[in-house]
């Protein structure tokens, strides 16, 4: 089974870890979204471009 590991972001960790049927998120600054998530049950995926607050940061 081959596995590959996608480091998004280090402070806090964002990875993403796909095997050949599932792929599994691991998000330390939204623990909420840790998940595995199978392959045959996605039935859609939407990308949001988050927006950076300029004035806060």
């Amino acid at each position: 089974m081959a596995k590959t590991i996608y480091k998004l972001r280090s402070k806090p960790h964002l990875l993403f870890t796909f095997n050949d049927s599932d792929f599994h998120l691991i998000d330390e600054d939204n623990p909420s979204n840790n998940s595995e998530f199978k392959f045959n049950s996605i039935i859609s995926v939407d990308l949001v471009k988050g927006k950076t607050n300029w004035i806060v940061s």
